[in-house]
């Protein structure tokens, strides 16, 4: 099992909203990785001019080390394995915002998806994966049908917990 996240980054106040909206396996829950009070400290990197998106420059600049990192992968793109498993391996959860940004018809059990989370398994880590968050706003192709919305969520979700 992995030793994983670094511990002394929580922020308290946060807790019941880090993990709304995010699919959470009980295994997650089960093997500690989620934090009994609090939450884990973690950013979004990818265009931060200062650092230029370096994890390590980042922290340097911040001087903290993070708990998490985020990033985002529009549904149809590749799981990102190498980031994943970098995270993990420097003791960091992996947030990823998973956007099915050509709205919700593309979103079934598929080819696709079973790869997806089979990937994502294979990295044998925990990995806090937001699934089409915002849904209701109207600034996203996926927005403004709750129904169908509620069914895709309840989709990915299954086929997570499968694997």
């Amino acid at each position: 099992m992995l030793t994983l996240m670094r511990q002394r980054w929580f922020l308290r106040p946060l807790a019941g909203f880090l993990l709304a909206g995010l699919i959470v396996c009980s295994s997650a829950l089960a093997a500690g990785y989620i934090p009994a009070e609090g939450c884990y400290l973690g950013a979004y990197i990818q265009l931060d001019e200062a650092s230029g998106g370096d994890l390590d420059e980042f922290e340097r600049i911040t001087g903290v080390e993070h708990a998490s990192y985020f990033r985002y992968v529009g549904y149809g793109s590749p799981f990102p394995f190498r980031w994943v498993r970098e995270m993990h391996s420097r003791g960091i959860m992996p947030h990823i915002a998973w956007e099915p940004n050509d709205g919700l018809d593309p979103v079934r059990d598929d080819d696709y998806l079973r790869g997806w989370m089979e990937a994502a398994a294979r990295t044998e880590g925990p990995i806090f994966l937001r699934y089409a968050s915002e849904m209701n706003g109207t600034w996203h192709a996926y927005s403004g049908d709750p129904e169908e919305y509620i069914e895709k969520w309840k989709l990915v979700t299954r086929i997570a917990r499968q694997l």
